[in-house]
């Protein structure tokens, strides 16, 4: 891993352009149950910086236990002047919390391909491929771009990788084929991948905050999904995704062109 997995140390503020290379066998195995209370794991921990031009091909397994955890294959989290641009994943993401108490309830696992949480910070012609499953969780985000944007903007980017959720609390998993929760701006974004959760589910957010989202022009093929799983349903944004069941990945990539 580049940088640091514990919160506020050794993030990453440069510039990587891997220049249309592969970083193969990444492999990532741990618990994260010591150190800070947030926890970061991807090829990046922490982005503040520029990554571009790169695919990620890997294998990542995380037990979450007592810490609030942000997984992907390049970026842990995408921070404030973090930019990822360019970046493709491939692999698997599995992440499980195990030895469930009371009071861990009001942590959280975010998951998500390319990155776990985004903070105000931009992805644009990003792609999944990787298949990412989070186990027997209380409190989790998960998408195929991101997990949880918060802020951010994802544009110009598509999933196809199958993305999976469980837990106890159906209320607390929020699944989605772009991002399981979005309180920000998507544009221009394509899922074609299976989306399986529980309740908040949707072929392109799980959940989103409507005082803060904006939705333009995302397109997924699941007829037996909304666009925007959770309360959305009722909500100004029920139309703000298309379904079509038609769509596949030629046709994503000439959208693109």
């Amino acid at each position: 891993m580049i940088g640091s997995s514990e919160e506020g140390t050794n993030a990453f503020y440069g510039t990587f352009d891997g220049k249309n290379h592969t970083i193969s066998n990444l492999f990532i195995n741990c618990y994260a149950d010591s150190g800070t209370s947030y926890k970061f794991y991807g090829l990046f921990c922490q982005n503040y910086g520029t990554i571009k031009n790169l695919d990620v091909m890997g294998k990542i397994e995380i037990t979450e236990y007592k810490k609030n955890v942000m997984i992907g294959l390049v970026a842990g989290i995408n921070n404030p002047t973090g930019i990822i641009e360019g970046c493709a994943s491939y692999g698997l993401i599995q992440a499980m919390e195990e030895d469930y108490e009371e009071e861990t309830e009001y942590y959280y696992i975010a998951t998500g391909g390319i990155c776990g949480q985004q903070n105000s910070g931009i992805i644009q012609n990003c792609s999944n491929n990787a298949k990412i499953i989070v186990e027997n969780a209380t409190n989790s985000y998960t998408g195929g771009i991101v997990g949880s944007n918060n802020g951010g903007e994802i544009l110009r980017s598509y999933n196809v990788g199958s993305i999976s959720a469980y837990g106890d609390n159906e209320l607390m998993i929020r699944v989605g084929g772009i991002a399981g929760n979005s309180i920000a701006k998507i544009e221009n974004c394509f899922n074609i991948g299976e989306v399986v959760g529980l309740r908040r589910v949707g072929g392109i957010c799980g959940t989103i905050d409507i005082r803060g989202s904006t939705i333009t022009n995302c397109i997924y093929n699941n007829p037996n999904l909304p666009g925007i799983g959770g309360e959305a349903n009722d909500s100004e944004f029920i139309d703000k995704t298309i379904n079509d069941s038609t769509l596949t990945i030629h046709k994503i990539l000439e959208m693109l062109e």
